[in-house]
């Protein structure tokens, strides 16, 4: 999606200026370097989420002509709020935490992540057959990064 790449591009630009920030020990540019990244990397993330709501025959009409696929799609585009929006937070922090890094951080924070928001969902949803529960999995795996990796910030702020 068109969303992934402006979130990618606010996590490299995030990336980039906690790696000069850091080196200069200027903590109060990397607080407001999360603060700014974060509010635009979920705003863009939420505002895409959102127009895909708001009108999905149109925006999925763009991909596709065929209308049983278009259907699918819109069964399960609710679930773009809760991915864009805790997913946007997720790799925004990915940017800072590779702009400090800190990979040490990112890989115990995606192991976590994987672990325990994740993995047992997604095997349940194996199971059960259920594809909401896949989303629900990929919504866990966001919720853990973006939370073990918001955890480790203040570490890194001082």
């Amino acid at each position: 999606m068109l969303s992934a790449y402006f979130i990618d591009g606010i996590a490299f630009a995030t990336e980039s200026f906690a790696g000069r920030y850091y080196g200069s020990g200027n903590g109060a540019e990397l607080r407001r370097l999360l603060w700014v990244g974060g509010s635009t990397s979920v705003g863009l993330g939420l505002t895409f989420a959102l127009a895909v709501n708001l009108f999905p025959q149109t925006l999925f009409g763009l991909l596709t002509s065929h209308d049983t696929v278009i259907a699918t799609m819109e069964t399960y585009v609710g679930w773009l709020l809760p991915i864009l929006g805790l997913g946007a937070i997720a790799y925004m922090l990915d940017g800072y935490f590779l702009g400090l890094t800190a990979g040490k951080v990112l890989r115990n924070a995606t192991l976590l992540a994987a672990g325990v928001g994740f993995f047992p969902l997604a095997i349940l949803s194996q199971q059960v057959g259920s594809p909401h529960l896949l989303w629900l999995a990929l919504a866990g795996l966001m919720t853990g990064r973006a939370l073990t990796l918001l955890w480790a910030v203040p570490t890194f702020l001082r």
